[in-house]
């Protein structure tokens, strides 16, 4: 069971260069090979499978919603500030950088 995705998430705001890698190596695929998530629910999926976890821990001060909401918070800056470098440091060789 995922945790709903709340209407109001903020989008993510990446670089065209961090937009590719991670359409390419992160968001989920059909078999088709057509995306079936935005990046913004990308970042949501993985966030709330981990707080959901929390929830089984009695002593948690948090719900698991208030922990996916951190956590993809947290991992959207994170992402975005390696992902983003990455591949501006690529880009500036002329390269463009994919890590798969």
């Amino acid at each position: 069971m995922s945790l709903q995705m709340p209407e109001n998430l903020p989008a993510p705001e990446f670089s065209q260069n961090a937009e590719v890698v991670l359409a390419k190596r992160y968001r989920r695929w059909d078999a088709s090979g057509e995306h079936q998530e935005s990046t913004r629910e990308m970042f949501w999926r993985v966030a709330s499978a981990i707080a959901e976890e929390e929830g089984k821990y009695a002593k948690s001060p948090y719900t698991p919603e208030e922990l996916a909401e951190l956590r993809r918070s947290l991992k959207e800056t994170y992402a975005q500030n390696i992902v983003e470098y990455l591949a501006d440091l690529y880009a500036e060789e002329g390269v463009i950088w994919c890590p798969f």
